[in-house]
């Protein structure tokens, strides 16, 4: 008596005696998204993508590190992990000989092979790796903004841009952490947020290995290798990245202000900055916040101001991780660890 081969579907565990059945199955669990998230209602084609979103959830993390005390909620983000500790880097770039512990980290490094890849915008130069990217440039330089803000009228190119910018208005923060209680305005600042309970960094430096969690810091790290970046000022040595900076701050020692306030007689190198100071004379505050009912004399303080509310911490320790609403703050906070060296 023959027995008829079964098929076992992994997803939902129904059975199949005929193969093309389970092959028509299988079919409908990608095309259909079977599964559902009980508590956010997303949908998945296999059960097993839900059971790793659920811990996105629950805070799951069942993946320890054996050398550290991380733990991660994915396998594969703690082999990734354990080459920080290893040092492997299985991902080799064919045409230089340079390996990278990841392979994301491998598919940009190529981009700096391959110049047929890139698309250069005509009118400034700047190249991007997509078209579609090289697209919504070129409409920043025409003004061309398919979206409007009901509030203050800035013209944006895409609806979610559009609408994480009004949440900067309205205060919501639809995003929260499901670690700690914070919450956050815009899914990548939550993202990078994340990476403070995680620990990972999946931003690399090429030259010395040295990983940081947001692209932003990394920016601000290579920038330290480069010898032809900085631009130092030949008087006092202090170190500028921009040349246009350099060149205002050299004015500062020459004495040679193109400004000046009526008020008091103080000189400026800069119209932006004079009427900012004119303003500490009026009282006038022309920037009010959207949520609250503060307003202040200098737009870079109302900005500062509004991560009160939208809880974001742009501003990141390469020492430690921690992460700081203002600028300022991070400096203070940058001494701590250079008192630690001395501290026997």
């Amino acid at each position: 008596m023959s027995i008829d081969k079964q098929y076992e579907c992994r997803d939902c565990k129904q059975s199949f005696v005929e193969e093309d059945q389970f092959t028509t199955h299988l079919m409908q669990h990608l095309d259909r998204k079977l599964f559902s998230c009980a508590i956010c209602a997303k949908s998945f084609s296999k059960n097993n993508a839900l059971e790793i979103h659920l811990r996105s959830h629950t805070g799951e993390t069942p993946f320890p590190c054996n050398v550290c005390e991380k733990s991660f909620s994915q396998k594969n983000n703690l082999k990734t992990h354990l080459r920080t500790h290893t040092g492997e880097t299985p991902f080799n770039c064919q045409i230089c000989g340079k390996s990278f512990s990841r392979r994301d980290m491998l598919k940009r490094h190529m981009w700096t092979h391959s110049e047929n890849n890139l698309f250069p915008c005509k009118i400034c130069g700047k190249s991007f790796t997509q078209k579609t990217t090289l697209d919504s440039h070129v409409q920043s330089h025409m003004q061309k903004f398919a979206y409007s803000c009901e509030f203050c009228s800035k013209g944006f190119m895409r609806r979610g841009t559009l609408e994480a910018h009004i949440r900067s208005h309205t205060g919501e923060t639809p995003f929260p952490c499901n670690v700690c209680d914070r919450a956050f305005s815009r899914k990548d600042v939550l993202r990078n947020h994340m990476r403070t309970h995680t620990g990972e960094t999946p931003f690399n430096c090429q030259i010395c290995g040295k990983s940081f969690s947001r692209r932003d810091v990394l920016k601000n790290h290579i920038r330290t290798h480069s010898e032809n970046n900085p631009s130092p000022c030949k008087i006092c040595g202090k170190v500028f990245t921009q040349k246009t900076a350099l060149d205002s701050h050299m004015q500062s020692h020459t004495r040679k202000f193109a400004y000046s306030c009526e008020i008091c007689d103080k000189g400026f190198l800069q119209r932006g900055t004079m009427e900012a100071h004119i303003r500490s004379h009026t009282g006038e505050t022309p920037f009010p916040c959207s949520i609250c009912d503060r307003a202040f004399s200098r737009k870079d303080v109302l900005r500062n101001h509004m991560r009160t509310h939208t809880g974001e911490t742009p501003f990141l320790c390469e020492v430690c991780g921690k992460a700081f609403s203002r600028k300022d703050i991070l400096k203070i906070h940058i001494r701590t660890h250079a008192v630690k060296k001395f501290v026997i």
